[in-house]
C-alpha cells in the first residue's frame, strides 16, 4: 500500500486506463504450462468476474485465495512463498481447472 502512496492520483488514474485495456484472454490460452493466480480476499481493484475470467482463460489453473489486498506480494510475502512453493510441489496433473 505504500507503493501506491508514493504515485500520484493522475499517474494512478493513468495506470488504470491502460491496463484496463489490455486483455490477455487470448494469449493465455495458449500458455499450456500450469498457472498459480493468487488472489487477495480484500481486493478491491479486481473483481470476482475478472478472476471468474481470468480462470476461464488459462488451459490449466489453481487458484489459490489469501487474505489480503490486491499487492499480495508486498503485503504478504511468506504467505505468497508459501503458497508458491506448494503450487510448484503439486503433482502436474492435481492442478486442474
Amino acid at each position: 500500500m505504500a507503493t501506491l502512496l508514493k504515485i500520484s492520483p493522475r499517474g494512478f488514474s493513468s495506470r488504470i486506463k491502460i491496463v484496463a485495456k489490455i486483455n490477455m484472454t487470448r494469449p493465455a490460452g495458449l500458455i499450456k504450462c500450469p498457472v498459480l493466480y493468487l488472489v487477495g480476499s480484500q481486493d478491491r481493484l479486481v473483481s470476482k468476474s475478472v478472476v471468474a475470467l481470468v480462470q476461464k482463460s488459462f488451459q490449466i489453473i489453481s487458484i489459490k485465495t489469501l487474505d489480503g489486498p490486491h499487492m499480495l506480494l508486498t503485503t504478504h510475502p511468506k504467505e505468497v512463498a508459501t503458497a508458491i512453493f506448494e503450487f510448484t510441489s503439486l503433482p502436474k496433473h492435481n492442478q486442474v481447472k
